[in-house]
């Protein structure tokens, strides 16, 4: 099975987003 490298892409972003958003919510509760 190929796999689109746009699809890879999208994934890899999500993921990164999701990393940060995780980052940020730590960061605020480190904060608080």
């Amino acid at each position: 099975i190929k796999k689109n490298a746009k699809d890879d892409e999208s994934i890899e972003m999500l993921y990164s987003k999701l990393c940060l958003d995780l980052n940020m919510d730590m960061e605020t509760k480190l904060d608080a």
